[in-house]
Order: structure tokens, then sequence, then C-alpha cells
């Protein structure tokens, strides 16, 4: 319970320091992503067993499905985000947000969708060391994360 409750503060802190527009075509753009992971696994006629929403997320729970339609599942949720784009005409700050939100859930990290997606192919490829790569995988993409971060705060761009 500790991990929403720190979700909870940085969300709250965040309300507090974003505009309302920006919260509400983040939020649509969020909803939109996980509409789409609903939309291809009903068209692919999985049952989809629950669906569980936190600070931190969605979860979509389903059954044992064949590694094809897990990538494709994964896939559809960033593919719905970047297809924002089309809309940055008409909504730019939606379009923008499903742009970060795509682009933020390809990086190949656990629970996000590009950590799932390399986990299935590691598993696929070389299932003896795929828990091991993607360990080593997330330490350095959160490393290179936080030095951006620092370079950011402190360097600026």
């Amino acid at each position: 319970m500790r991990k929403e409750a720190v979700s909870f503060f940085l969300a709250a802190l965040a309300v507090l320091m974003l505009p309302l527009k920006w919260w509400l075509s983040a939020a649509a753009a969020a909803i939109f992503h996980e509409a789409c992971h609903l939309l291809v696994l009903l068209l692919l006629r999985e049952k989809v067993s629950s669906i569980h929403v936190t600070f931190r997320g969605c979860t979509i729970v389903t059954g044992n499905m064949p590694e094809w339609k897990q990538a494709v599942s994964i896939m559809a949720g960033p593919a719905g985000s970047l297809s924002l784009l089309f809309l940055r005409r008409k909504l730019p700050l939606i379009a923008l947000c499903g742009l970060f939100h795509g682009v933020y859930n390809l990086l190949p990290v656990l629970p996000l969708d590009g950590g799932r997606l390399v986990y299935l192919a590691l598993c696929r490829f070389c299932p003896k060391h795929a828990d091991t790569v993607l360990k080593v995988t997330q330490i350095i993409i959160r490393i290179l994360l936080i030095l951006l971060l620092v370079y950011v705060l402190f360097l600026g761009l």
C-alpha cells in the first residue's frame, strides 16, 4: 500500500502545479491508450476477466493467450496513443499528451508496454536469460532517466 500512497502524493502535488486543461488532456490520452488495449483484446475475441485502475495505471486481466496475440494487444496502447497525433490541429494538448504517453510506454521497463514486449521477445528467443537481461536493461534505462533528470534540473536544456 506504500506505493499507492506515494503515487497519490505525487499526483496530488502535480495537480497543484499543472493547469486543469493539461490534466484533462493527459487523462483523455491515458483513457484512450487503455481503451485501445481493450478494443484489440475484444477484436481478438479474448475474454477479459477484470480491469484494475489505480493511480499508477491500468491492468487488464485476461486468460492465457498465444504470443502473437499478446504482442498485438501490448502494441495497441502505444499505437493508439501515437495515433492521437492525427488530432494535433483540433486537440493539440491531447495529441501532445498522447505522444508522450505512447513514447513513455514504449520504454523497456516493466510494467510498461515496452517492458512487457521486450520480456515477451526475450522469453521467445532466449528464455534462460530473459529475466537477467530485462533486469539489466531496466537498471540501465532507469540510470539514464535519472541522469537526464539531473541534467535538465541542474544544467538546463
